[in-house]
């Protein structure tokens, strides 16, 4: 992407994150964004179709980042895994705040840009637990951003690190087949 490119896009995405603070994602209008952004409808047009599209392209961008070749759960691949995230979602603060207020959809756009479901899923935890940490991973990184992200990256990726393998050295495994 040019440079020009990535700049009329950086206008869009701090517009519509100063406008989410006063108006609702879905009540967000073109020509209102467009005002924020200081450039015209023929603009916002050459990229977008509607102005959510502009934070959907921007946790579209933070999802080229996020890809993870599969890895065996280790300590170690967890933390590395919960660490790239952490940062992520730390550098890319307004927007996740963004999501947070529009919500479902969008929210779970950002988590699945991670491709935290992805790695949860290949750590082959079990369906229940798999969907247990998922939902606390997500917990966690709601509350470190409510709290303004106090803790770093790294103090955020240790503890769910150290969460999710309690809850997997806990959770009992069904017995090898042929075991009364």
């Amino acid at each position: 992407m040019n440079a020009k490119v990535e700049r009329t896009k950086r206008a869009f995405q701090e517009a519509f994150c100063r406008l989410i603070q006063t108006t609702p994602a879905a009540q967000i209008t073109v020509s209102e964004l467009c005002r924020e952004a200081g450039l015209n409808r023929s603009t916002f047009y050459r990229h977008y179709a509607i102005p959510l599209d502009v934070i959907t392209d921007a946790v579209r961008e933070i999802l080229a980042q996020g890809d993870l070749p599969p890895q065996p759960m280790t300590r170690q691949t967890l933390y590395d895994f919960l660490l790239r995230s952490c940062t992520l979602w730390y550098q890319n603060k307004a927007l996740f705040g963004v999501c947070l207020h529009c919500g479902g959809d969008l929210m779970l756009l950002l988590y699945r840009s991670l491709r935290l479901q992805e790695q949860i899923d290949r750590w082959e935890l079990g369906s229940a637990l798999d969907s247990f940490v998922f939902g606390g991973i997500i917990g966690v990184a709601n509350q470190w951003f409510h709290s303004g992200f106090v803790q770093s990256p790294a103090e955020v990726a240790a503890c769910l690190t150290g969460y999710v393998f309690r809850l997997h050295e806990t959770t009992p495994r069904p017995a090898p087949e042929g075991t009364p």
